[in-house]
């Protein structure tokens, strides 16, 4: 894989065209134990959009919809990302690491960037923890390129089960790599790594919620300003309360309408229904395209954007994913 420096002045998140339609499975490869990396192609041999750093398509395989990031590409004009087969999730990873071999043709959207790298910061930290490291390591050689001091802490429990640590060793910035093993007592100390950061530096993580949700707060502790701090999430954070999966009712602010809202529908789902159609995405509550303001009634918030400070205000929420608390009617600006 190469890198190359970027002329002054270059952006790491111009937004390409996106493309949407099928792609095949240029070549299958296991990079960790439990860890394959897939080249996508268009079938025509057009080449498919260059993503930014912390892109990210979306794969239609079977009966999934799947979000994963993109890194730098091997083949020029091809797509290229890093699956870690998760025997105990909900199915698709399963499906996608061994159901799919070269050849083999799918469906992708993409690219699109709800976690935008911006290479103009005095020094930036990375870290990344698992295969959280998909993103991160595609950040690390865009900020090396720009130009960009950069550190990049790695977290996992075993070095020998860690995806792309070889591709990172051979890279041109891997003085860069702190890495952090569980296994041999070198386990990340957020609070030491962030005191250690230069000033002005800007904080970008990805990996399991409990390490996003605990560098967040580490950094917020440490006095840094919540605008410094970049998390990028897998799914929505929030599983919501148990109580809040059942029916309740929205009310829209400009007509007065009110709908239903029954078990295992969205409001977004309903609005659309009725012909109210609301600017979406992910539909997971972890782009923030669908946030609407909230003028009463109490929300079970289940989303990943919006700050635990908005969640206890209470005066937006993401009707994508979030519900109303039991007996509550939520009253939404529309």
């Amino acid at each position: 894989m190469g890198f190359e420096r970027q002329d002054a002045g270059m952006k790491s998140d111009a937004t390409p065209q996106p493309y949407d339609g099928p792609v095949d499975v240029l070549s299958k490869t296991r990079i960790a134990p439990e860890v394959f990396a897939f080249e996508l192609a268009r079938p025509d041999g057009v080449p498919l959009p260059l993503p930014a750093p912390g892109a990210h398509v979306l794969l239609r395989f079977g009966d999934y919809e799947r979000r994963y990031s993109l890194l730098p590409p091997v083949t020029p004009g091809s797509w290229r990302i890093a699956v870690l087969r998760d025997a105990a999730g909900r199915g698709g990873s399963v499906a996608l690491c061994d159901g799919l071999e070269q050849g083999a043709t799918l469906t992708a959207q993409g690219p699109e960037n709800y976690f935008p790298l911006d290479t103009g910061h005095p020094h930036v930290m990375l870290i990344a923890g698992g295969i959280g490291i998909t993103p991160i390591f595609a950040m690390a050689g865009a900020l090396w390129a720009a130009g960009t001091p950069f550190t990049l802490h790695y977290a996992v429990r075993a070095a020998a089960a860690a995806p792309l640590l070889d591709e990172i060793r051979a890279a041109p910035w891997a003085d860069a790599l702190r890495l952090h093993v569980s296994e041999q007592g070198t386990r990340l100390n957020l609070v030491q790594t962030l005191l250690r950061a230069p000033s002005g530096s800007h904080l970008y993580v990805c990996g399991p919620e409990r390490l996003n949700k605990a560098a967040l707060e580490a950094a917020l502790d440490l006095g840094w300003d919540s605008g410094r701090s970049h998390v990028e999430h897998f799914a929505t954070a929030e599983e919501g309360d148990a109580a809040a999966n059942g029916a309740f009712w929205v009310e829209l602010k400009s007509t007065g309408e009110r709908f239903e809202v029954p078990e295992g529908k969205t409001i977004v789902a309903v609005l659309e229904e009725e012909g109210i159609f609301l600017s979406t995405s992910c539909s997971e509550g972890v782009c923030g395209m669908c946030v609407t303001g909230l003028l009463s009634g109490r929300a079970d918030h289940r989303d990943a954007v919006l700050s635990a400070a908005e969640h206890e205000a209470n005066t937006s929420i993401t009707p994508c994913c979030s519900r109303a608390l039991p007996g509550e009617t939520l009253v939404l600006d529309l």
